[in-house]
């Protein structure tokens, strides 16, 4: 295993290293099966790029922009169902993004602005019940709920103190 990433990681180095111009790239696994897919302008990953997992099932797809994510983006669970998506502006993640459990079920939801996360995010257990409250002000938790996967009341934190079994807005 340890190999093949060496492998990989030098195979990447020197394909990355080169100057490439406007063109569509792909690579493959040992089993023939299409590993990524995208094209460059400018030595740069730009336009739609898509990566799979060695049985052929899309992992990962995406908008570059200048070699940055820049628009949608998902990516898969390997067995198919969908575990992330959101979008990217120059890099960073922007608006709502939602995650899932490999079974379909939510998983986490919330909101970056400026690539941080901000506002109310929410995340749930496998069964579908709520598991936390979060809420974030330019990247910094500032409340916390937790509730057990019966949908009881755990524990409440802000900040500099742990709440227990009391709710307390957040100024």
């Amino acid at each position: 295993m340890r190999i093949s990433i060496l492998f990989l990681t030098l195979f990447l180095s020197l394909v990355f290293s080169q100057e490439i111009k406007d063109e569509t790239f792909k690579s493959y696994y040992s089993n023939g099966q299409l590993g990524y897919e995208g094209t460059f302008k400018d030595s740069e990953r730009d336009g739609p790029w898509k990566s799979y997992y060695s049985n052929g099932q899309l992992e990962e797809e995406g908008v570059f922009k200048n070699g940055k994510l820049d628009g949608p983006y998902e990516s898969y669970h390997s067995n198919g169902q969908l575990y992330r998506e959101g979008a990217y502006k120059g890099g960073k993640p922007d608006g709502t993004v939602k995650s899932y459990h490999s079974n379909g079920q939510l998983k986490q939801e919330g909101t970056y602005k400026d690539g941080k996360p901000n506002g109310f995010w929410k995340s749930y257990y496998e069964n579908g019940q709520s598991q936390a409250f979060y809420y974030f002000i330019n990247g910094q938790l500032k409340f916390f709920e937790q509730n057990s996967n019966k949908g009881q009341l755990n524990f409440i934190a802000t900040t500099n103190k742990i709440i227990n079994n009391q709710k307390q807005n957040v100024e």
